[in-house]
C-alpha cells in the first residue's frame, strides 16, 4: 500500500509508527520532534506537491478538524486543510481518510465541507452519538510533544509487584466551558472532595518525564479525571505503566470491544470513595481489576493490533 500521511502541524507521529512504510508529510511545524523522528528513522517531508494518485494510492490526513470552524479557528490548520482539499479534488485515490484528533466528540462529517473523504477516524468517539456510517473510533493519537504510540512502544511496563499503596494524581485543574458546543468539564468538583485521599507530587512541572512515569509505575492506583476530550494523555500514561487506573466515567468508545472493570470507574466523589475502599480492602478484587486492565493493554495497545484494525476498515 502506497500511503501518504499529511500531519498539517506535525501533531502526532503515531500513525507513521503504526504504518512505517507510509510517507509522512508536514505543512507547518508546531513542535520540535526531531529526537523522536530520529529514533523511528522518520523522514519528515514538506513537498506536498508530490502527493498525487500517481505516487500514492491512499491519502491520510491528521487534523483537529474543529479548528477550521469559526468557533475554534486556527489559521495554519485552515490553510493546511485548504491545500488538502485541493489535492483530493484533483486526484483519485483509492481511499481518503481523515483522522480527527480534536477534543470534542462531534461527528466530523458535519465539518469537513467535502464529500471526497471516504473514511473518518475519531479520537473522541462517543457511545451516545449517532455518527455517519463512515466514522470509526480510533483513540490512539492526540497532539503534543510526544505521541501515545511513543509511550506504548518505548515505555510500556505493566508488571510491578512492589507498588506503593497510594492513589497518584498529577494533572491540571480547570473548569472548561463551551456554551456553543455544550461542552462542560470541571475537574474541581470531584477533586475538591477527594484530594485528601490522593498522593499529589510537588513541583511536578520540574520533574523529568521518565521520573514522572516512574512515580505512576510505582503506585498501586492512579487517578484519571476527565480531560476536555478523551482519551487524554493521563489515560495512556497510567495504563502504560500498569498502575490501576481509577477513571472518571465518560462516554468514550474505544476501538476494541473489551472494557475496563466497572469497579474502577466512578461518576461522583462518593462513588470514588466507595470503590477505593473496596479495592483497598479486597486484594482479590484489586488483582482482578489490574489483571483485566493489563490484558487489554497487552492485546490492543500495540502497533500490530492497531495496524490490522485500520487496514481492515480501509480495505473493506
Amino acid at each position: 500500500m502506497r500511503i501518504a500521511i499529511i500531519d498539517i502541524i506535525n501533531q502526532d507521529i503515531g500513525l507513521k509508527i503504526i504504518l512505517p512504510d507510509a510517507e509522512y508529510f508536514v505543512i507547518y511545524d508546531e513542535f520540535n520532534k526531531d529526537e523522536a523522528l530520529k529514533r523511528y528513522d522518520i523522514n519528515k517531508r514538506y513537498d506536498i506537491e508530490n502527493i498525487n494518485d500517481n505516487n500514492f494510492d491512499y491519502l491520510f490526513l491528521i487534523i483537529p478538524l474543529f479548528n477550521i470552524h469559526e468557533n475554534s479557528y486556527n489559521e495554519k490548520i485552515a490553510k493546511g486543510y485548504k491545500k488538502f482539499l485541493e489535492i483530493i479534488e484533483t486526484n483519485k485515490f483509492k481511499k481518503v481518510c481523515l483522522f480527527d484528533n480534536y477534543d470534542y466528540d462531534y461527528d466530523p462529517t458535519l465539518y469537513s465541507n467535502t464529500d471526497k473523504i471516504d473514511i473518518y477516524f475519531k479520537r473522541n468517539y462517543s457511545k451516545i452519538i449517532n455518527y455517519n456510517k463512515n466514522v470509526y473510533p480510533f483513540n490512539f493519537f492526540m497532539f503534543g510533544k510526544y505521541s501515545f504510540m511513543e509511550l506504548i512502544e518505548e515505555r510500556k511496563r505493566i508488571y510491578n509487584p512492589n507498588r506503593i499503596n497510594r492513589i497518584y494524581f498529577s494533572g491540571t485543574l480547570f473548569n472548561h466551558i463551551d456554551n456553543n458546543m455544550k461542552v462542560y468539564r470541571n475537574r474541581n468538583i470531584i477533586f475538591n472532595d477527594i484530594y485528601q485521599l490522593l498522593h499529589i507530587p510537588r513541583f511536578i512541572n520540574n520533574v523529568p518525564f521518565d521520573n514522572y512515569l516512574d512515580d505512576i509505575y510505582n503506585s498501586k492506583f492512579s487517578l484519571d479525571l476527565n480531560g476536555v476530550g478523551e482519551p487524554n494523555k493521563r489515560t495512556f500514561e497510567i495504563i502504560s505503566q500498569g498502575s490501576l487506573r481509577l477513571g472518571e466515567y465518560n462516554n468514550l468508545k474505544w476501538c476494541f470491544d473489551d472494557d475496563f472493570c466497572e469497579e474502577t470507574i466512578f461518576k461522583t466523589a462518593n462513588e470514588f470513595k466507595q470503590k477505593v475502599n473496596l479495592l483497598l480492602n479486597d486484594k482479590d478484587l484489586y488483582d482482578k481489576c489490574l489483571k483485566k486492565q493489563n490484558e487489554i493493554v497487552e492485546k490492543y495497545y500495540n502497533k500490530e493490533y492497531l495496524r490490522n484494525y485500520l487496514l481492515n476498515i480501509i480495505k473493506s
